[in-house]
């Protein structure tokens, strides 16, 4: 039972030639500051997780949440939305499910609004004609998955909730981006939360048809190839189970006495965050403040804020 983790104490099982199963990892990292170690069975490196006993949730200077954002930056594991663990990532190749949506990715500038004459010495405007023909097509996309998930027999009455917000959200967005004339801190809002019920949608449905069910098999020595998604920080084996069986990434954290036995191949530093986590000027209100992990927090991160 150790009290303190090196580097070192974290290689000392490694066996490359056994299978890796949910509770050792393809890497391993070393949170000092929590006394905890944090194993991936299926990704190469591990990012910083967002703990602190509170966190004030807000939007940063591009109107998103920074590494407290779903969209982001994975999260802690909360059963009453495993959907966030299905976020795909932003597309880096053509191959990707989502790269002909790469528009549900994209922070914008003032170049990407289109000014009326008055609109232009106030700095007020929608956004311009490419960018509005690229979102109406992912929206089209989404609404049309919205539509078949509907129609389909035998669906969650709460996912079935959680999709007619995600559309009327959507709705709204849309109207107000492309019609209704406004300064760039107020657009660029409105797309992240567009891209948030698009993107939400996605993992949701893709939660339900294709993620829950591997989770159901709960096979711990055994999973799916690993997806492009977000992932979790999870805290005990069941949660681990369901992730890895999925094919989803797992970020195990546990106590540095929990070391043992686990197989450990490589060692990592936790990766920073790569998304924007500077304030933005004059600063967004706080949504809310508690721990990144439970459920409250969890609601105010999926709710409408226009």
């Amino acid at each position: 039972m150790a009290l303190y983790l090196t580097e070192v104490d974290l290689l000392k099982n490694k066996d490359s030639s056994a299978i890796i199963t949910y509770t050792d990892g393809l890497t391993g990292a070393i949170h000092a500051q929590t006394r905890t170690f944090i194993t991936s069975p299926n990704c190469l490196s591990i990012p910083r997780p967002p703990f602190s006993s509170t966190r004030n949730l807000y939007c940063r200077a591009d109107a998103q949440y920074g590494e407290d954002d779903p969209l982001q930056w994975p999260q802690p594991f909360n059963s009453s939305s495993i959907y966030l663990a299905c976020l795909p990532v932003r597309p880096t190749s053509s191959d990707h499910p989502y790269y002909e949506h790469d528009c549900l990715w994209h922070t914008l500038d003032l170049q990407d609004l289109s000014f009326t004459p008055d609109g232009y010495a106030t700095k007020e405007g929608v956004i311009r004609q490419d960018l509005a023909e690229s979102l109406s097509k992912s929206v089209e996309y989404v609404r049309a998955r919205h539509s078949l998930f509907h129609d389909a027999q035998g669906q969650d009455d709460w996912a079935l909730s959680l999709i007619k917000e995600f559309n009327a959200t959507i709705m709204i967005c849309v109207h107000r981006l492309t019609s209704v004339s406004s300064p760039l801190r107020s657009h660029a809002q409105g797309l992240v939360e567009l891209q948030r019920a698009c993107l939400y949608s996605h993992a949701l449905i893709d939660y339900v048809e294709v993620f829950r069910p591997r989770m159901s098999a709960q096979q711990g020595a055994k999973q799916s190839r690993t997806e492009r998604r977000m992932g979790a920080f999870v805290w005990n084996d069941d949660h681990a189970i369901s992730l890895f069986s999925a094919g989803l990434p797992v970020y195990y954290v546990r106590l540095f006495s929990d070391f043992d036995w686990q197989n450990i191949l490589n060692y990592c530093e936790l990766e920073m965050p790569s998304c924007i986590i500077t304030a933005a000027s004059p600063p967004y209100p706080i949504i809310y403040s508690g721990q990144a992990g439970d459920t409250p927090y969890k609601n105010a991160q999926i709710r409408l804020i226009l």
